[in-house]
């Protein structure tokens, strides 16, 4: 029929057959192979470099980047997203695995998505197998979104606006992150201009970041308006954000002794927040898929383009935060 498929794979293909392929045999990596190397199929990795092994964080991620991609995809067809989903029915209660990816389409049927569809496999087999058990053995990982932001044009500031600039910009910042539940501010810090926050679902992080650009857009009105007191900001200084969805380490920082997260997922947000314009939130397309998928996300995002990451990181698919 000519149809297109794409498929998402959760990081190299070495690890990814030798996890997930070759322990149900040969003629299953060759039709693996066949299947992803048809001309009308397109494969989607979540990374290219070995990941960590055993976490079902890494093949979580890259299922919910899959069904959210679905829901876009249905959007912007003006059409209906599916899950059709290959099932023993076991309930396995994991964070990844098909229990798992029901349970999450399930949560979002409310929107955009339409109830699964179940070929069921629970007759095929004798005594039923044991669910793949995902390790977390010394290094701790979870999903998050990251945040990384500046003020443009900080560096032009003269000295006299820099404690104006430290009590009303970077203060702003803070009332955006008061108004977040507290189980989803996973973590912050500032320094200079620059914030680092990690939240707990996309949801929040966007909220966080149009809260923010509010916040910030009341600030210069604020200064702007007839009779201010106290030195002014450039009307030119603007927050502009970068964020990324993904897995990330979570681990004490021997330095100061607080929770930080670590991760590739960290360094590609970092990246995005350079060619963000200012006043605006820009995201990658993990982010906006993951946002698809709660049907009550208050923001939604539209298509920037593909653009050339910071320090030749490659290029990115760019989406513009919004509210609903």
């Amino acid at each position: 029929m000519g149809l297109k498929s794409e498929v998402f794979i959760p990081f190299n293909d070495r690890d990814f057959y030798r996890q997930s392929i070759q322990s149900a045999g040969a003629n299953w990596a060759l039709r693996a192979r066949a299947c992803l190397e048809h001309e009308n199929c397109s494969v989607v990795h979540m990374t290219h470099t070995q990941n960590v092994t055993d976490h079902g964080e890494a093949f979580a991620a890259c299922s919910r980047r899959a069904m959210g991609a679905a829901i876009l995809t249905a959007r912007r067809k003006r059409a209906e997203a599916h899950q059709l989903i290959v099932w023993d029915r076991v309930e396995t209660g994991g964070v990844a695995g098909t229990d798992a990816d029901r349970r999450i389409w399930a949560s979002a049927v409310r929107g955009d998505a339409k109830p699964s569809h179940l070929i069921d496999v629970s007759d095929l087999s004798g005594a039923p197998k044991q669910p793949k058990a995902y390790t977390t053995p010394r290094e701790k990982r979870r999903l998050a979104a990251l945040v990384f932001g500046d003020a443009k044009n900080f560096s032009k500031l003269t000295e006299s606006q820099l404690p104006t600039f430290v009590d009303r910009v970077m203060g702003g910042m803070a009332t955006p992150l008061n108004l977040t539940p507290e189980a989803e501010r996973l973590f912050s810090n500032t320094w200079g201009d620059g914030i680092f926050a990690v939240f707990a679902s996309a949801s929040a992080a966007a909220e966080f970041a149009m809260n923010l650009q509010a916040e910030m857009e009341r600030l210069r009105d604020e200064m702007t308006a007839k009779g201010f007191d106290g030195p002014t900001l450039p009307a030119e200084l603007k927050i502009r954000l970068g964020m990324h969805f993904g897995v990330v380490f979570q681990k004490k920082d021997p330095v100061t002794g607080t929770t930080n997260y670590f991760g590739e997922a960290v360094a590609h947000a970092a990246r995005i927040e350079p060619i963000t314009k200012e006043g605006r939130t820009f995201v990658s397309e993990e982010f906006v898929a993951e946002l698809a998928l709660d049907p009550d996300a208050t923001a939604t995002a539209d298509y920037v383009g593909e653009m050339d990451a910071a320090k030749n990181y490659g290029k990115f698919r760019l989406y513009r935060i919004r509210a609903k």
